[in-house]
């Protein structure tokens, strides 16, 4: 019949895309460890961004019962949660830079 034929992925190509896919996944096992440790900043992030703190537990267990059953992340999800990671980055550094900027004058 007629199969489409693929070309085999390059090593650096095979490398590259695991190390993109791996990256939101030990994010995600970060994120859910921290909400199972429950460290002070992580509890006020909760309340300060509106959630009640009694949810940490459950989206802790949750996040870490996904990540251990194998749950897949699409690559272009993994792809973009790359670039919103990078993109957030600088605009912290970006904000950081403009406050120390505008705040010359209190030194």
């Amino acid at each position: 019949g007629l199969e489409p034929q693929t070309a085999p992925a390059s090593k650096v190509a095979l490398w590259a895309g695991r190390i993109i896919s791996t990256l939101p996944v030990l994010m995600l096992g970060m994120s859910g460890v921290m909400k199972l440790m429950q460290p002070a900043p992580v509890m006020e992030g909760f309340v300060r961004l509106g959630y009640d703190e009694s949810l940490a537990l459950g989206l802790g267990i949750s996040e870490i019962v996904l990540r251990v059953l194998g749950n897949q992340i699409p690559t272009a999800t993994s792809v973009l949660i790359a670039l919103l990671l990078i993109f957030g980055v600088q605009f912290t550094l970006f904000a950081m830079w403009f406050d120390m900027e505008s705040n010359k004058d209190l030194r």
